[in-house]
């Protein structure tokens, strides 16, 4: 009997668990829910009477989704296998709307080591994902901002500014049209001024809207104030077009100078406007303003230097003018707002003064080479010292001033802080290029896997039937040494099946011992076939040895280092050279660059081309620096270059001059470890058996290798072409079988399903299972779905009938 002391404890804990804030449930090994707290119940609008009893994935909270439910039910099923885990996920909650939750979930063993019961918890991170949503619509708004702010510093017209405006505005906000419209005081009309997203047709019906209550452009003006409707039913706010085009929210915003209206800007928009969107809307209309003032201003002869001063002293960019003598003879008042000093304090010095040192020479420079040409300049940044000794960027433009003989006297400049922008733009940059390649690699490696497929089937029977053809004719040495040419050319295509993987998928890098001379001679291979005979690659490979490095990205070095020496010489030709070669390094040899004494692999890639200078030279491994025009490179290749070698602890010597080529020295460490080698014949010998296999395939022709080949070697084998046919065989005689290998993908049941089915009747049969190319599985998840081993395509039956044994004699 349970005493009252036990009792007590029992409701304290209980108790305890209720007055958590936190997602507390138990569930038994198959997911049954034994008890909640009460924090999910009344997130759920549900009690305990309700869920216990159920399937953790059946209960209300994931009923939103298919995806979830099925989600909730795997994680079920491994962690019961004895692992935790740990993601986050949405669950419904009494009112139907969703929240974010991060959710893990671990198993409690009995004394026996088994797992007896899963704990699954969780917490609310709702606002935690709402602010990195806010701050994404920030970093974007801010990088739109930086782009309106470029384009209306550029020498264009009013009107192509505007139009420009329009496309960037429409680009960012999804929006299906966007149009501005900039005051006629004349007429007391709004005239069309650019347009992006409508047909000329209606650009015509709304090239100019009266002033007035009656339409809605008009009363955004004289409201002054801006507008959002997130749900469009008023037809007199669009056109027929517009409709056509699934239009979900409009949003207007009046362009205000001192609380006069200048214009209006619509957008037409193809998804709800959220309030970060609508703000961000109003403070590039107020941008925008600026803009078509300021180009205004400088387009107008009659304009009073009163209107001219009092926009400069209000507006958010310093402006300022230095003399024939190169300092500072007026300064906005933004000057303080920028740097801490008041207009005084700067007067009568040079901007030099208030730079760091190596930035004024480079910035001095600069200036002296523009004033000696007497141009104007634009957007050349540089960095100030704050007052407070912080450090501050700075965009700057500027154009010469002349006195009434023509004599150059002096610069008149504009500054905009751009600080917060290059920071912004910096995040931005790296989010943006993750989802482009993220989207890219995603398109690639469906289109990779797809081909993979077919293809791997069709070498797992090339390399099959020679090598059951090689085991035959041992005496027809000239037919062996044929077949054994077919056999590594299908072994090559097997290596360049997983080439294509590995560059179309984003892998976690895996670093092994690799022979360097094999990938080095694979990757010119390629690069032959694809520079022009122009130039020439000569080669001299002199190691054989090993380096510990992911393979994928030492072929990356040899394609990215190549390739921009293909450019550099690409209108002239020229030479690559490629040497490979092993070094002793001592600390006297290279003292200039830090790095480990020892043995070294050093690959020399050279080229004949222009070559750099040393400015050039020092730039080379930032991220996004490069020389190539637009459109012929990012930026990123040897800065990717040189995290790869600095992960693999090597080093890099770049040695250049113009007009004398360009060699890189990379230096990778010699790797001295234990190797691992491929089969020999005493391995083979001892893969011999007489166990019965249950070998299960859609391919026919895989069916009759791998039946033969292990026939020959002593087991009794079974095939099957089907998951639900083998699965059916083995119930009615489980016994009969020592081991089961199976393909991943399979019609009617694929290989995993299999597995699972077969384990959950007969938990002690070994499983491998093998794949071509699937998103479904990998050799972690095909272990913790139980099977004992993993093989991929196309099959080397040697290596197979070597893992066979190895599983069944519980030595893998």
């Amino acid at each position: 009997m349970i005493t009252d002391n036990a009792k007590n404890n029992v409701n304290f804990y209980k108790t305890l668990l209720d007055d958590m804030v936190t997602f507390v449930a138990l569930l038994d090994r198959t997911g049954t829910v034994i008890f909640v707290n009460n924090t999910p119940l009344i997130l759920g609008g549900l009690t305990l009477e309700e869920v216990k009893g159920n399937k953790f994935w059946d209960t209300r909270w994931w009923s939103h989704s298919n995806e979830t439910r099925n989600k909730i039910k795997d994680d079920v099923q491994v962690c019961a296998t004895g692992s935790n885990l740990i993601h986050e996920i949405q669950i419904l909650t009494a009112d139907n709307s969703l929240i974010w939750i991060e959710y893990s979930m671990h198993p409690v063993f009995d004394e026996e080591g088994n797992v007896e019961y899963l704990v699954p918890e969780g917490r609310d991170i709702t606002d935690r994902k709402l602010g990195e949503f806010i701050k994404l619509e920030q970093y974007k708004g801010l990088s739109l901002s930086a782009d309106i702010g470029n384009t209306l510093a550029q020498k264009a017209s009013l009107n192509e500014k505007m139009q420009c405006c329009c496309k960037l505005v429409g680009k960012h906000f999804d929006a299906a049209l966007v149009r501005i419209w900039l005051v006629n005081e004349m007429q007391n009309t709004l005239e069309l001024k650019a347009s992006a997203g409508g047909s000329s047709e209606s650009d015509v019906i709304f090239n100019k809207i009266d002033i007035s209550r009656d339409n809605k452009i008009g009363n955004i003006a004289i409201a002054k104030s801006p507008r959002i409707i997130r749900q469009i039913d008023d037809l007199q706010l669009i056109d027929k077009e517009c409709v056509m085009q699934d239009i979900a929210s409009f949003a207007g915003n009046p362009f205000l100078i001192e609380d006069k209206v200048i214009g209006v800007i619509g957008i037409y928009s193809k998804m709800s406007l959220s309030e970060i969107a609508f703000k961000t809307l109003i403070g590039i209309a107020d941008q925008i303003a600026l803009g078509v003032i300021k180009q205004k201003n400088e387009d107008s002869l009659f304009e009073s230097e009163t209107m001219f001063r009092n926009l400069i002293e209000d507006t958010v960019d310093w402006i300022w003018e230095i003399d024939e003598t190169g300092n500072f003879a007026y300064s906005s008042p933004r000057v303080y707002d920028l740097l801490g000093y008041h207009p005084k304090e700067i007067v009568g010095k040079t901007p030099f003064e208030f730079m760091p040192i190596e930035e004024a020479k480079r910035i001095e420079a600069i200036f002296q080479e523009i004033s000696y040409k007497q141009e104007s300049f634009r957007n050349i940044e540089n960095t100030y010292v704050h007052k407070d000794s912080n450090f501050v960027i700075l965009e700057t433009s500027g154009r010469p001033i002349f006195d009434i003989q023509g004599k150059l006297s002096g610069y008149r400049c504009i500054d905009r802080d751009i600080t917060e922008r290059k920071n912004s733009e910096k995040k931005l940059r790296e989010t943006e290029e993750q989802l482009k390649q993220a989207q890219k690699m995603e398109s690639i490696g469906t289109l990779a896997g797809g081909i993979a497929h077919d293809f791997n089937n069709i070498l797992s029977a090339i390399v099959g039937y020679t090598e059951l053809a090689l085991l035959g004719i041992n005496n027809q040495e000239l037919i062996a040494q044929d077949l054994d040419h077919v056999l590594k050319a299908a072994k090559r295509a097997t290596s360049l099946v997983r080439q294509i993987l590995t560059f179309s998928k984003k892998k976690v890098e895996t670093k092994q011992a690799i022979q360097v001379s094999h990938i080095v001679d694979e990757a010119l291979n390629l690069l032959r076939s694809s520079i022009p005979a122009t130039i020439d690659i000569k080669q001299s490979i002199t190691t054989n040895s090993f380096v510990l490095a992911d393979p994928t990205q030492i072929h990356q070095i040899v394609i990215n280092i190549c390739t921009n020496a293909y450019h550099s010489m690409k209108n002239t030709g020229g030479i690559i050279g490629v040497d490979l070669k092993e070094v002793d390094l001592s600390t006297t040899e290279k003292t200039e660059l830090d790095y480990n004494t020892g043995r070294y692999i050093q690959l020399t890639i050279s080229d004949t081309g222009a070559g750099m200078d040393a400015e050039t030279k020092e730039k080379i491994f930032e991220p996004y620096y490069t020389t190539k025009g637009l459109g012929e490179g990012t930026g990123l290749g040897l800065a990717v270059v040189h995290g790869i070698v600095a992960s693999s602890r090597g080093f890099i010597d770049v040695i250049s001059e113009p007009k004398h080529g360009t060699a890189f020295h990379i230096y990778l460490p010699v790797y001295t470890g234990v190797v691992e080698q491929s089969l020999n014949k005493k391995e083979i010998q001892l893969i011999r058996g007489n166990e019965t296999i249950m070998f299960v395939d859609d391919e026919v022709m895989i069916l009759d290798i791998i039946k033969r080949k292990f026939t020959q070697y002593g087991y009794k084998i079974h095939t099957y072409s089907n998951g639900e046919q083998a699965y059916q065989e083995f119930s009615r005689d489980m016994d009969k079988y020592d081991i089961i290998i199976t393909d991943m993908t399979m019609p009617h049941m694929t290989g995993a399903d299999l597995t699972l089915k077969i384990l959950e009747i007969c938990p002690e049969i070994p499983v491998i299972l093998c794949t071509g190319h699937s998103e479904l599985v990998n050799r972690d998840k095909a272990l913790n779905l139980g099977a004992k081993a993993f093989c991929e395509k196309p099959l080397n039956t040697n290596q197979l009938l070597l893992t066979v044994r190895k599983v069944l004699d519980g030595n893998l």
